[in-house]
């Protein structure tokens, strides 16, 4: 793996990594990281695009650039931790309910189809475009449904899962966000004496 440095218009040169690069291990610990941030701290950078990550002469990673830092309260933690079991364990069914009755997800024509697609895109994963392109695919969902009301709050925190995911489909890496943080999930809620549905024991 090299890396090549541009600086005013001229080449610096190629540094050559010492060892090969696990690009699945780290992705994976930057999945982890994030979910760590988002879930459990509450406070989050919405913008780790490939530009705020760097690799390390000894093979740490460093993120940088938290001028996108984004705090995001309990009520709204849980709110999220309930979407996110639901995508790694439950039914799209479920999914189209937390998004429309929980997170507040407002379209026009409120079909769960079009609920389930969008959560699952900007949380989750990539298959459910239908081989669209990332731009045809909103397109499509507009198309079928528009949003006519998403909370900010939840806005960045799927940036951060499609970002991610995007750094991972360079590589030839096809992830599942919701899967990677639902044992995150998981322990928010029960911190706060809720099973896994978001029912209070």
């Amino acid at each position: 793996v090299t890396v090549g440095l541009v600086w005013r218009g001229s080449r610096r040169g190629y540094t050559w990594t010492p060892v090969m690069v696990n690009m699945a291990a780290m992705l994976d610990l930057l999945l982890q990281v994030h979910a760590y941030e988002v879930l459990i701290c509450g406070c989050f950078n919405g913008d780790p695009h490939p530009g705020n990550i760097l690799l390390m002469p000894d093979g740490r990673l460093g993120l940088i650039d938290y001028g996108s830092c984004v705090n995001m309260d309990n009520e709204t933690r849980v709110k999220l931790a309930r979407l996110i079991v639901a995508l790694a364990k439950g039914t799209p069914e479920r999914v189209s309910q937390i998004s429309a009755e929980e997170m507040g997800v407002v379209t026009a024509r409120m079909l769960p189809e079009i609920h389930y697609r969008s959560a699952a895109f900007w949380y989750d994963r990539d298959d459910v475009t239908n081989g669209m392109n990332v731009h045809k695919f909103l397109e499509w969902l507009h198309e079928q449904d528009p949003i006519v009301k998403l909370p900010d709050e939840f806005v960045m925190a799927g940036r951060v899962s499609v970002l991610l995911r995007g750094m991972g489909a360079a590589f030839g890496l096809k992830v599942s966000v919701a899967k990677a943080w639902v044992g995150y999930a998981e322990e928010l809620l029960r911190s706060q004496g809720l099973s896994e549905g978001g029912v209070r024991v």
